[in-house]
């Protein structure tokens, strides 16, 4: 099995709630990845993936730190205004967030979240709207 079929599966099983086997799955994506440089900007999505599940899981600090690692990746490879790039800094934003001290920090991220998702999709977009209601969830 390739390391994209791993990620897709463990895509599917997160959005079916079933966290733990999504993070087998991208954990095994994530062994894969480490062994080849060569994927370097899909080791940065998978950091993301696995670090956006272990902040569903509470285990904040560890989510942080590969939300960090990722977007230190994705930042070699695409320009400032690159999607997937706000993605990881909102995920950055999220976990800030659900630590009382980086209040202030998390809507930081946020905001400049917001301010390139409006440019990036356009405000009706669901992406924007999803910056939006992190943005709610903190206030």
């Amino acid at each position: 099995m390739c390391i994209r079929d791993r990620n897709n599966i463990g895509s599917v099983y997160k959005k079916l709630g079933r966290l733990d086997e999504a993070l087998n799955y991208f954990t095994r994506c994530q062994e894969l990845l480490t062994r080849d440089n060569s994927h370097k900007f899909f080791l940065a999505i998978n950091l993301n993936n696995i670090g956006s599940i272990l902040l569903e899981k509470g285990n904040i600090s560890k989510a942080l730190g590969l939300f960090k690692n990722s977007k230190k990746i994705i930042d070699e490879y695409v320009d400032l205004n690159h999607y997937l790039r706000t993605f990881v800094i909102l995920n950055i934003g999220k976990a800030s967030a659900a630590q009382p001290k980086n209040i202030k920090k998390a809507l930081d991220y946020m905001k400049y979240c917001e301010e390139k998702q409006k440019k990036i999709f356009g405000e009706n977009s669901p992406a924007y709207a999803q910056v939006l209601k992190e943005m709610g969830l903190v206030y």
